[in-house]
């Protein structure tokens, strides 16, 4: 069907030059996709590290790093700490309203997906 539509048309150097601007039409949306994910990603990860940078810079007026109390802290807060993302913070609200507040700091450490590793990461930007 297309084919007749084009025989009846179009001439042969014209189909051709139809199906030329199709096919380059094609490659430059792929390729202009894959560059736009690419600047994403990048953008993203340039985001991520000066934010991460900037945190670990706050210091409040003593000259201290600013802690988050792990036992008011709201999930946004939670959030600022480096290594602390989205769903650890969930993870340790959960807790927090399950088990009641944390005793010491290293109670964390009984919260999933945070171990003697990220404990030693995480100790000097939070308070109970």
């Amino acid at each position: 069907m297309m084919r007749e539509l084009l025989n009846n048309f179009f001439t042969k150097d014209e189909q051709k030059a139809i199906i030329f601007v199709i096919v380059v039409l094609l490659i430059g949306k792929v390729l202009y996709g894959e560059f736009i994910k690419e600047k994403n990603i990048r953008d993203t990860r340039e985001a991520k590290t000066t934010f991460l940078k900037q945190t670990a810079k706050s210091k409040n007026s003593m000259g201290k790093f600013v802690k988050v109390s792990i036992n008011t802290g709201t999930d946004v807060e939670l959030e600022k700490v480096p290594g602390i993302g989205s769903k650890t913070a969930e993870r340790i609200i959960a807790y927090r309203n399950k088990e009641g507040k944390f005793r010491k700091l290293t109670d964390i450490m009984k919260v999933k997906g945070i171990g003697d590793k990220k404990y030693k990461k995480l100790e000097k930007y939070i308070k109970l």
